[in-house]
């Protein structure tokens, strides 16, 4: 049996592996074979070969492309592989077998995470007083009622309610997180549209899926980290931010924003979480640990 060549390009959008078209565009006389591996090696791309029920992924971590990545797994999704081996380029090529998608894909996650690791200083917080956030703007006046009322709003019986509140005032930068008895398993119950590092696709399907399998696996990690430690707590937190992240979106950018995280607990023990945040470019934590450290 042939194998059937696809690539996933830096737009995400899928190629036949032999299309004259793909390679034309790059002014390429190389053979599909010497073309596939040179994209996938300094390009960023993603090239799939698929044998009846089983299927070869190669990618090489260091430079994968995030959207051509994020592609690759709506496309996973919808198909039923026996047997996935991935191939990572190094120095050489590393090849593993998996025996699910969900298992190929969080592997490769991890080794991508591992290649290309987490700057020190990426994420950086400054934790506030309430009284410390300013009260400008229709939105931070917003955020302090929701402060102030959270007790008695976050018991409230009547969720669409809250919901209808949050959705209103918050300007749409808002999650809304669920996690079980345990914390063990944080989920997106709703994400709002005024975020400008998701794209609106991604912001859909996040809905029921875990926190942490964000375009940026290891700032969702960090995220989860946090929230955990505020739903341990239950307390209300708020902070300065400043992050450097890598989206599908944006590329690698920094993002600095104030945030506000307001716990709560379900009649049934669950736990879920409020955050939301508020873009502001006068934050510059990199400039105050750049005088600390001076």
């Amino acid at each position: 049996m042939s194998a059937h060549l696809q690539v996933f390009d830096d737009l995400g959008n899928l190629w036949d592996g032999a299309s004259p078209r793909l390679r034309a565009a790059f002014g390429s006389a190389a053979t599909v074979e010497e073309f596939s591996t040179y994209v996938v090696k300094n390009m960023g791309f993603i090239a799939i070969h698929s044998y009846g029920r089983s299927c070869e992924i190669r990618l090489r971590p260091q430079v994968v492309n995030a959207t051509a990545f994020a592609a690759l797994r709506v496309w996973m999704a919808e198909r039923a592989y026996e047997r996935i081996v991935t191939a990572c380029f190094d120095a050489d090529w590393n090849y593993g077998l998996h025996a699910t998608q969900q298992k190929a894909l969080a592997k490769l996650e991890t080794i991508i995470s591992s290649a290309r690791g987490v700057r020190p200083g990426d994420y950086l917080v400054r934790s506030l007083l309430k009284e410390e956030l300013p009260r400008t703007t229709p939105l931070h006046q917003a955020l302090h009622s929701l402060i102030e009322n959270w007790p008695m709003l976050s018991q409230s019986v009547h969720q669409d309610g809250l919901s209808n509140i949050i959705t209103q005032s918050l300007q749409g930068r808002y999650h809304l997180i669920d996690a079980d008895a345990d914390n063990h398993r944080m989920i997106f119950r709703e994400i709002g549209d005024g975020f400008v590092s998701y794209t609106a696709e991604w912001a859909m399907q996040a809905i029921g899926k875990p926190i942490s399998e964000q375009d940026d696996r290891a700032y969702g990690q960090w995220v989860e980290s946090v929230y955990r430690q505020v739903l341990a707590t239950g307390l209300p937190a708020v902070a300065d931010v400043d992050v450097v992240v890598t989206t599908s979106k944006l590329g690698r950018t920094r993002l600095r924003y104030k945030r506000v995280l307001l716990p709560a607990r379900t009649l049934g023990g669950g736990m879920w979480l409020l955050n939301s945040s508020i873009i502001d470019p006068s934050i510059d934590l990199r400039a105050e640990l750049l005088k600390k450290s001076a």
